[in-house]
């Protein structure tokens, strides 16, 4: 089942505003990751969205997010993942900075475990520190 988090959307938006790209690496197929992201109202922040639909390995293999530097011609050091244990073993697999969303139900496991590089234990500290490092080139167009 799909949630969506308190204050999320406004985020999303926030992120989207101050100019930085989003996309979406899923273990769902791409029918129902776009209907969750429709349903929700932020399907449009992301661009691209790789799905199991577009990957021969799911995560925690690193192929989706390596997909999403081709596209987004992005170097590692120029993204950010944010996620459970699952997308934050990925990330690291590639090279990327991670920061555990450890709010909400822990699903695949604990995200503490799979040593991040950040906690963040509510939406609004994610807020906080994408405010904080607004002139960072962290997903920059």
């Amino acid at each position: 089942m799909a949630v969506c988090y308190h204050g999320i959307p406004e985020l999303l938006r926030e992120l989207n505003e101050s100019g930085r790209a989003l996309a979406v690496v899923t273990s769902e197929t791409s029918a129902l990751a776009n209907y969750a992201l429709e349903m929700f109202g932020i399907r449009d922040y992301f661009d691209p969205l790789v799905t199991s639909d577009d990957v021969l390995k799911r995560k925690p293999d690193p192929e989706g997010i390596h997909l999403v530097l081709r596209n987004m011609r992005l170097g590692p050091n120029e993204c950010m993942l944010i996620g459970d244990s699952t997308d934050i073993t990925a990330g690291r697999e590639a090279g990327l900075l991670t920061g555990a969303a450890t709010w909400g139900s822990e699903t695949w496991g604990n995200a503490k475990s799979a040593n991040p590089d950040y906690l963040f234990s509510a939406v609004e500290e994610l807020s906080v520190f994408f405010s904080i490092t607004q002139t960072a080139s962290c997903g920059r167009r």
